[in-house]
């Protein structure tokens, strides 16, 4: 069965924000206005700044994003691994600010509060780390860096690949698109052009469903971005000449530039205008 590209359906809070929450707009801007709070954004909103941070950083904005994050409850959802991600790497990229950052949000309601102290985990930076021993945090401020950000065995699950986007999306480093570049080689079989990973012949095999379901999503986000973010497009170019890339990786990677190139450079569909009667 071919496999064309399909919109993204990872568990992304950022993704899940702007690919799915936009139809929320006009309900939450209602609401927000009943408690007055005209200025809050929407959840499409934040999930735009912070696709874009890497390219207009405002570290100035965080303490005033992140209250906002949790008055619109993004913090507590399914995924707060993600917020993790993106805050600790603004945290890592900034830390002379840090203290006051977290002393600053030390207000916020536990929940959220907990998402802001493990980013401050993830940033794995001794200002962090002092911080959270100061205030009592200690085990935190002790334990060993997340796999995902130290490069240690882990067992990876699809929406891990959503922490390696929000990675990007807070420093535009190219250490995170290379390790999803890398999750190309488990592609069930080698690309057809214009095509998408197809499940493999036998889908009892569990370990090939899982392999699936992790490359399927990274080549498909992949092109997603690429196509919106000249960055990403720029990585993968360079990910291209790496000659450790394996065979299987480097051929879904040419396929992923290819498409995001013709779609990059595909015209808007012209509106022709009505026969005269």
């Amino acid at each position: 069965m071919i496999h064309t590209l399909q919109p993204l359906r990872l568990r992304s809070s950022v993704f899940v924000l702007v690919a799915l929450l936009s139809c929320l707009d006009g309900l939450l801007l209602g609401g927000n206005r009943a408690l007055g709070l005209d200025d809050l954004p929407t959840p499409a909103e934040l999930g735009r700044w912070v696709m874009s941070f890497y390219r207009h950083p405002e570290p100035d904005q965080i303490t005033r994003r992140v209250r906002q994050m949790a008055e619109l409850k993004l913090l507590r959802g399914n995924r707060p691994e993600a917020y993790e991600m993106f805050l600790g790497q603004v945290m890592r990229a900034n830390p002379d600010k840090i203290a006051d950052w977290l002393d600053e949000l030390n207000d916020l309601p536990v929940v959220d509060r907990a998402v802001v102290h493990r980013a401050a985990w993830v940033s794995q930076t001794d200002e962090a780390k002092k911080w959270l021993l100061d205030h009592g945090k200690v085990e935190l401020s002790r334990r060993a860096p997340p796999p995902i950000v130290a490069g240690g065995p882990m067992a990876f699950e699809p929406y891990h690949l959503d922490q390696l986007w929000e990675w990007f999306f807070a420093t535009g480093d190219d250490k995170p698109v290379r390790r999803i570049v890398d999750f190309f080689q488990i592609a069930p079989s080698d690309p057809q052009p214009g095509e998408m990973p197809s499940p493999p012949e036998d889908t009892t095999n569990r370990a090939a469903m899982a392999n699936f379901r992790i490359a399927r999503p990274a080549i498909i986000s992949a092109v997603s971005l690429a196509i919106q973010h000249d960055r990403v497009l720029e990585i993968l170019k360079e990910c291209e000449k790496d000659p450790m890339l394996k065979d299987r990786a480097r051929a879904w990677l040419l396929n992923v530039i290819k498409i995001a190139e013709e779609k990059r450079g595909k015209p808007a569909p012209e509106t022709k205008p009505e026969p005269k009667p």
